[in-house]
């Protein structure tokens, strides 16, 4: 896992108890919009697991970000059903 991957899960989990980065946020800090950030959030966990030699912090890391993905896509859904 490289710094800016850890820099970028780390500020979505970061995020996380409040639900998703804010746009501007994550514009300012990767040059993202939150559309482009759940994507390259899921290329970080695909590569990660794909990675066996990744440090216990690091799979862990990627174990929360996986949570925090998967919560907003369950609260996404939620939402159209609403």
């Amino acid at each position: 896992m490289n710094r800016t991957d850890r820099q970028i899960a780390q500020f979505v989990v970061m995020w996380a108890p409040f639900g998703w980065p804010p746009e501007d946020k994550a514009f300012v800090e990767f040059g993202l919009t939150s559309e482009r950030l759940y994507a390259r959030c899921i290329e970080i966990i695909a590569v990660a697991r794909r990675n066996h030699d990744l440090a216990h912090e690091e799979k862990t890391l990627v174990s929360r970000l996986a949570a925090v993905l998967m919560r907003r896509r369950v609260a996404r859904l939620a939402e159209r059903v609403a």
